[in-house]
């Protein structure tokens, strides 16, 4: 698990800002989690999510590493879980449920006082 601190939270900024270098995506909504993160995002090639994705979490997970003094261990899941998001309601649906996960998981009593990387604000 992955403290919501200032040195994570840089070192997870610059994986989001390196994969976005490489891969012309749009973040419209984040929220890091300790063990997990959600992104909403929207692209004119969803080949570019894929590989968005990809890059972030090797970048990220090299940082975290090396920070730790690890060599090549898992910091995320393998896979992730890229929704179609296509109306309206679904966009609110998943923006919500974005922003409410770190009540939900009982590590904040509201979005305002979460101390990760989120978009909230």
């Amino acid at each position: 698990m992955m403290p919501a601190n200032p040195l994570v939270n840089s070192l997870i900024k610059a994986a989001l800002l390196n994969a976005l270098k490489h891969h012309p995506i749009t973040i419209s909504h984040l929220l890091v989690m300790g063990t997990h993160f959600h992104m909403i995002v929207r692209a004119e090639n969803p080949e570019d999510i894929r590989g968005f994705m990809e890059r972030f979490k090797t970048e990220s997970a090299t940082y975290i590493n090396r920070l730790l003094g690890r060599k090549k261990r898992t910091v995320w899941c393998k896979s992730y879980h890229p929704p179609d998001v296509l109306t309206v309601e679904d966009v609110i649906e998943k923006i919500a449920y974005t922003y409410i996960n770190p009540v939900k998981d009982g590590l904040v009593s509201s979005i305002e006082s979460f101390p990760g990387i989120s978009s909230w604000s």
